[in-house]
């Protein structure tokens, strides 16, 4: 008798830890989802533009969608603005054709779109 009041117990104790267990899974589950939703900063989006070549001191005209209209740059460019545009572009263009250009935007830190091209290049990107 007393073998099998100790197995129920056993047994109840092992339905109730799972129980547990489950609800705490249950829990972090919810609480992972919760945190994992992007937060609506009124709108605006911070963004990155990284532009450089393979070449040093060769001029590169950047033209498009961000905070100048135009720029000439050498070597690297970087630039960081917020905002609620919803699409935009970057060009950028080289005399020499031989130069490699990379252009890479990022939204709210994570790589959204990248480019490479020799002498011309023009990368678009939604921002939202």
């Amino acid at each position: 008798m007393m073998i099998i009041i100790n197995l129920v117990l056993t047994i109840k104790i092992v339905f109730m830890k799972a129980n547990s267990i489950s609800t705490l899974l249950l829990s972090v589950v919810f609480f992972i989802t919760l945190f994992s939703c992007s937060k609506d900063d009124n709108g605006t989006n911070e963004v990155t533009l990284k532009v450089f070549s393979n070449t040093a001191d060769v001029p590169i005209i950047l033209m498009g969608g961000f905070p100048k209209e135009q720029l000439t740059i050498k070597d690297y460019y970087e630039e960081c603005w917020h905002t609620d545009w919803g699409q935009t572009y970057v060009k950028a263009r080289c005399d020499d054709e031989t130069v490699l250009i990379t252009i890479e935007v990022y939204i709210n830190g994570k790589l959204k779109e990248r480019g490479v091209g020799n002498g011309f290049l023009r990368v678009d990107f939604n921002i939202k």
